[in-house]
């Protein structure tokens, strides 16, 4: 199937049906129970880990801070922040198939709410890092003043590829088209938000040079209509173009897939997992 027709297939199908839709091509399905939630030794290894550190960063960084209550006003830690929860929400779905054993039994189901949470948080992350990442870098980095502390390139770099790695290695978790929506409601949201910062910090009729905005290319009051168009470059551009990669490189990852096939008695079928579904790391 080529790219364009899959593109147009997994956006054309009916309601809610497109964003949790397990089936690949015409023969294959993906297995929940392996793909949202592995959990070998070296795979929950990993996974506690990575929840750990994400965690530790984060609350390292918000208790030296001189305003904690602020630490949540940018785009960059709000970001960090959905990408622990999805971490917390990735370890949940690797320790319930411990307890189901559902990826040994091979049975066939839907996805979970837990799985259907955690895959809507992996399709938003991922992109929305690759954003923070390149508006950080490209517009906000300065050499002579910005300073390259372990938080700077942590939550502007590396847990980029942590949350890559976790997703797409790790849990093999496949992203559908539709899921682009919420990385649009995730910016749009943030765009409101700055109008909203805009106005409580400015609301005895002061310019943007009376406060600290939250970034120099956000200055809602002075150049409203130059804000605008980065803001639309942004939701209408950006985010669906990242989004658009992440989809395009996810396509040729190996997925664990579940077929069916005849069983020994009496034509009785099984579902087994191919040859895909082989433990990792």
């Amino acid at each position: 199937m080529g790219f364009c027709s899959r593109l147009y297939n997994e956006l054309s199908r009916p309601g809610l049906s497109g964003f949790f839709d397990l089936t690949e091509g015409q023969d294959k399905v993906v297995n929940p129970g392996p793909t949202f939630g592995p959990h070998n030794t070296a795979q929950l290894t990993w996974r506690i880990f990575v929840v750990v550190f994400a965690i530790w960063a984060l609350y390292d960084e918000v208790s030296e801070r001189p305003d904690p209550e602020d630490t949540f006003i940018y785009l960059t830690n709000i970001t960090y922040l959905l990408s622990c929860i999805y971490f917390i929400s990735s370890l949940l779905c690797s320790i319930s198939q411990v307890w189901s054993r559902e990826m040994h039994v091979g049975g066939k189901r839907s996805v979970t709410p837990l799985e259907r949470f955690s895959w809507l948080l992996f399709g938003t992350v991922l992109p929305s890092e690759l954003i923070v990442v390149i508006l950080y870098w490209g517009m906000v980095y300065d050499k002579d003043s910005s300073i390259l502390d372990f938080w700077n390139i942590l939550s502007h770099g590396l847990i980029l590829p942590l949350v890559a790695f976790d997703g797409c290695a790790v849990g093999r978790i496949p992203l559908r088209a539709p899921h682009v929506l919420f990385s649009f409601l995730y910016g749009a949201s943030y765009g409101v938000w700055t109008v909203i910062y805009m106005y409580i910090n400015t609301a005895g009729g002061e310019d943007d040079d009376y406060y600290e905005p939250l970034y120099n290319f956000v200055k809602w009051k002075d150049d409203p209509s130059g804000t605008a168009r980065i803001f639309l470059l942004l939701l209408f551009a950006a985010f669906p173009l990242m989004f658009l990669l992440c989809w395009f490189l996810s396509t040729f990852l190996p997925k664990r897939y579940v077929i069916e096939s005849e069983g020994p008695v009496g034509g009785s079928s099984l579902l087994s997992e191919e040859c895909e579904v082989e433990e990792i790391i």
